[in-house]
């Protein structure tokens, strides 16, 4: 498990230290991401530029909000290059999103118990 994947203590502090709600949250992010990763990685892999923009947008700011930075940051290298029309930059950064975004589901899944 990749402790770095989520600094949970960052949405600690935007909503406190209940378990119940930081319980709740995660579990919603973790939903989140079912939805959209494959749409984002379709769009980046068939060169939709606007939608993978878009996607990466949306995905960005939830995964900031939860802590999970890193892949907040890889979202915002897929959104400029969605923004900029560079499909082939896209492709690039698929490896390294999908790293990251193993990394988060997999600390997701141990801190929610999740199999």
């Amino acid at each position: 498990m990749n402790k770095q994947a989520v600094n949970v203590s960052l949405l600690q502090e935007l909503v406190g230290d209940d378990q119940v709600v930081i319980d709740e949250i995660l579990r919603e992010f973790h939903a989140m991401l079912a939805s959209i990763q494959n749409d984002l990685y379709e769009a980046c892999k068939t060169g939709q530029c606007d939608r993978a923009c878009a996607l990466a947008h949306k995905l960005k700011s939830s995964a900031r909000s939860v802590g999970a930075l890193n892949l907040g940051a890889w979202c915002e290298q897929i959104e400029q290059a969605g923004r900029n029309g560079q499909t082939g930059v896209l492709h690039e950064l698929l490896v390294g999103f999908e790293h990251e975004l193993a990394a988060v589901e997999s600390w997701l899944a141990h801190w929610l118990g999740i199999d």
